[in-house]
């Protein structure tokens, strides 16, 4: 089929589909964010094992103490969730020949 010409009604783009066994992106990163590696915690002088995510969020909130705006807002918007945006259209009547 000729570029830019759709298809016909129930006939799919990749009638292969997938391939079997391939991992999406998402799999992938949370896999890598699972691994984990020893650390010593700086205050107590213990050893620990953590894994990636922590090590990430330990990260971003260190971040954030040193006054980082973009570090603040992301740790309060997973704590506190995100403020909610309205999408309300607010109509304001002025009356021009008020003086």
């Amino acid at each position: 089929m000729p570029k830019g010409v759709p298809f016909q009604p129930g006939q799919s783009g990749n009638p292969d589909g997938k391939p079997k066994g391939l991992r999406s992106s998402k799999t992938i990163l949370l896999e890598l964010l699972e691994l984990e590696e020893d650390i010593i915690d700086p205050v107590t002088g213990e050893a620990h094992r953590v894994n990636q995510l922590d090590l990430i969020l330990t990260k971003l909130v260190s971040q954030a103490k040193k006054g980082h705006g973009y570090s603040i807002d992301r740790v309060l918007d997973r704590v506190e969730g995100k403020p909610e945006q309205s999408t309300k259209n607010v109509n304001v009547n002025v009356d021009t020949n008020a003086v």
